[in-house]
């Protein structure tokens, strides 16, 4: 909090709301042995979402060379190069410092949910294979990275990030896809009910469920071709 800018009264007072909290389970009547909680905030607390977000705040800091966007636990970052190896030595010495800080506090980096995507103009028609990310183990930080066996991280032609596909030409055709498919399910959910319930009970479910998927990320993803955008409207349309 003091890396924040936050003092007085209000460290005290999230420090005394969080020291020596204790939790147990209750099944039925009976309640187990009380455990000491020596880290993390309060399940379910107002306060808790703030907390995270102030102790996760110091790692944009660490980033030398690209750019941190943050929503929760997620952390996207991005680097743009004409020079497809000196942007990767960059990423990677970024990566390194990611993982150092994670281990310095004590929240641990999930490798294998970790992902690149090398975004660039589709009327290239190849690029050239890049060197691989690696998100090294700090054991293999302290042999100096001598006999590395630490996976290198997986390379993807698109990733889902915020329930939002990214492809490597930035099209949306992926996403498109995707979004037709639960359209699609959802349709044949609307068959079924269109008989059984009001017209004001099928509005709702509407705006809650098909306008609200329609909606999210419209103004990315509805700038792609005019192709792409008829398939949901389509959809919609029948709907």
């Amino acid at each position: 909090m003091e890396e924040c800018g936050l003092g007085q009264p209000l460290n005290p007072w999230f420090s005394d709301c969080l020291t020596a909290r204790s939790y147990r389970v209750k099944v039925g009547d009976a309640f187990s042995e009380e455990k000491q909680v020596n880290c993390g905030v309060p399940q379910g607390s107002g306060c808790g979402p703030v907390c995270y977000l102030m102790y996760v705040n110091s790692l944009c800091e660490v980033l030398r060379h690209c750019s941190a966007h943050m929503f929760a636990d997620d952390l996207c970052t991005l680097s743009a190069s004409t020079d497809l190896s000196e942007v990767c030595r960059r990423v990677q010495e970024d990566v390194d410092a990611v993982v150092k800080w994670s281990h310095d506090n004590g929240i641990i980096l999930n490798a294998d949910k970790t992902k690149m995507i090398i975004i660039h103009s589709p009327y290239l028609s190849s690029i050239d294979n890049p060197p691989p990310l690696f998100a090294h183990g700090f054991d293999c930080f302290h042999n100096n990275k001598i006999n590395c066996t630490c996976k290198p991280i997986e390379k993807v032609n698109c990733v889902n990030y915020l329930g939002v596909k990214i492809d490597t030409s930035f099209s949306w055709d992926s996403h498109i896809e995707f979004l037709c498919r639960k359209l699609t399910i959802l349709l044949e959910k609307f068959y079924h009910l269109r008989t059984k319930v009001s017209l004001p009970i099928l509005k709702c479910l509407y705006f809650a469920l098909v306008d609200s998927i329609i909606g999210y990320a419209l103004d990315c993803y509805g700038l792609t071709f005019k192709t792409y955008i008829d398939k949901v409207e389509s959809l919609q349309i029948r709907f």
